[in-house]
């Protein structure tokens, strides 16, 4: 059932969450696989009023990205785009990569952003410091409205296909 289904999922989402919390980065790949988790549980309930496209460079697989980076967004985008709409709507993920950069893109045909809308909300504020704290100035968080309606979020970090070597450890030479 439907309802079993989502339980399933969501046990997985969970046990998945409690990987090492010294964890900062993962795969893109991982980190897919925890937002299918979580888009699996949305399909549920959203039934037939959501559709989902994702476009992800192959090369962008094996990169590293901020852990639990792309389900907070998707849950905005979900929450506050797509749900007040009647019909529901479309969220598309798409992931390119450049010469030293990647961007992770969410773009919804939800509602949009009204123009007193905080940007500013839990989600994205963590989102935005995670970023500042992993990369300084090399990671971004764009928000944008879209000509024809609805979102689109931009995360640009650097594209590096292997652990941070200058991420914090006990053993840094002084």
């Amino acid at each position: 059932s439907g309802a079993d289904t989502m339980i399933t999922r969501l046990s997985r989402l969970l046990r998945s969450s409690f990987v090492d919390p010294e964890v900062q980065e993962v795969t893109l790949r991982q980190e897919l696989e925890l937002l299918q988790n979580y888009l699996d549980i949305a399909r549920v309930r959203f039934r037939d009023r959501l559709t989902i496209d994702l476009d992800v460079h192959p090369n962008a697989l094996d990169a590293f990205v901020p852990r639990f980076v792309l389900q907070p967004l998707a849950e905005n985008a979900l929450h506050h785009g797509i749900e007040p709409m009647e019909s529901g709507g479309r969220l598309e993920i798409r992931v390119r990569v450049h010469q030293d950069t990647m961007t992770l893109e969410l773009q919804d045909d939800g509602v949009g952003l009204s123009p007193s809308a905080k940007r500013t909300g839990t989600g994205i504020r963590n989102t935005r410091q995670r970023l500042a704290h992993l990369y300084g100035d090399a990671g971004r968080l764009e928000i944008m409205s879209r000509p024809t309606g609805g979102t689109t979020v931009r995360v640009t970090l650097p594209f590096r296909r292997e652990p941070d070597p200058l991420a914090p450890s006990d053993t840094a030479i002084r």
